[in-house]
């Protein structure tokens, strides 16, 4: 693999010939870690529900945030509690967006090409990422390498492609599952894309967490996970940057995935073999691992399935339903459980722009 040369980050108060300079304010501030306190934290929830799919109904909500509750303490160590929220539609949930925001998402969100035409934008996205992200290369090629079965022998150039050719042949399935509508489920409503959902925040969104049954799959620019990429960009879950946040975040879980026979996608979703009983299940443990990047800026331990913040790869629910284990995964027992973790950013010149 190519070498990676870290920078060197110096903090404080720069002097020049005698003179200080005043250091520019930090374009990507990082949220700060919550101070949680000893009492239990309630949780602001809503359920945005899009009439085209189906949604859990409201005894299966409320077994997912007791699973949650159950899960959050045994991990975590924290009391949370659920306060409930009237459901908006996902229309209504957008409508929170400001414009800048949603132009600048518009902004990072790919377009697929034809098939036969190389991916030149995503792909050098997908190697920028690789090699300043908060991921080693290593782990990244260790962990797509069931799906890539050559992985960790390529240059940081091929394996970019390689793993951008995956995540687009699995989006172009997704973009053929159809509703009951039978409408295609991907249409130009834009409800899927995720870098939308990641800038949902800078809207005055008034909670904290969000369970949609709405479908988020798809590709951006500004955004690469590994595991939602070998998924064809499916997003289980995802947690962002809320102005209005208690804790200045707010999480998602999408439910889509885990409450139909997705049929021939059953292979990119969370189990090969569809079985309803899981539905509730799978949704509480997505939504307790959003929960340790909400509360405790956990990251993700990569090579540890026995983790709560352990990245489902495809076909892999059922697999770390039964591996999670919080004795063999404790806080604080390798770098990513560690409070603190990984660094929740905003942009201040588009928080500076929606709230002028």
């Amino acid at each position: 693999m190519r070498k990676i040369v870290a920078g060197l980050a110096i903090a404080g108060i720069v002097v020049v010939f005698g003179v200080f300079a005043i250091p520019e304010p930090d374009p990507f501030p990082a949220v700060p870690l919550p101070k949680l306190g000893d009492g239990p934290i309630t949780l602001r929830v809503v359920r945005a529900i899009n009439p085209r799919f189906y949604a859990l109904t409201e005894a299966e909500i409320a077994v997912v945030l007791d699973q949650v509750a159950d899960l959050v303490e045994n991990h975590f160590g924290l009391e949370v509690r659920f306060e409930r929220r009237e459901d908006i539609t996902i229309a209504d949930l957008f409508a929170f967006i400001p414009e800048p925001a949603s132009e600048t998402a518009l902004s990072f969100i790919y377009t697929l090409l034809p098939p036969g035409i190389a991916p030149l934008e995503l792909v050098d996205s997908v190697a920028a990422q690789i090699e300043t992200g908060r991921n080693s290369p290593e782990d990244v090629a260790r962990y797509v390498q069931p799906f890539i079965p050559n992985a960790s022998g390529l240059e940081i150039e091929q394996l970019a492609e390689a793993i951008t050719n995956v995540w687009l042949l699995g989006l172009r399935r997704w973009r053929g599952l159809r509703a009951v509508d039978g409408d295609r489920v991907i249409n130009s409503a834009n409800y899927h894309q995720i870098a939308l959902w990641g800038l949902l925040g800078y809207g005055d969104i008034p909670f904290d967490i969000i369970i949609t049954n709405q479908l988020v799959a798809s590709a951006e620019t500004n955004l690469f996970a590994p595991h939602a990429a070998m998924r064809g960009g499916l997003t289980n879950g995802f947690t962002g940057f809320s102005r209005s946040g208690k804790f200045e975040t707010f999480a998602m879980v999408s439910t889509f995935p885990f409450a139909i026979d997705l049929g021939d996608l059953n292979d990119l979703g969370p189990d090969r073999d569809f079985d309803p009983s899981n539905t509730t299940r799978y949704a509480a443990s997505i939504l307790a691992h959003e929960i340790g990047h909400l509360l405790l800026h956990l990251g993700h331990p990569w090579t540890n399935p026995a983790c709560a913040m352990f990245p489902v790869p495809p076909d892999g629910m059922g697999a770390h339903a039964i591996a999670i284990n919080s004795a063999q995964c404790p806080l604080n027992s390798e770098p990513a459980m560690t409070p603190g973790a990984v660094q929740l950013t905003y942009e201040r010149g588009l928080l500076d722009a929606v709230t002028k």
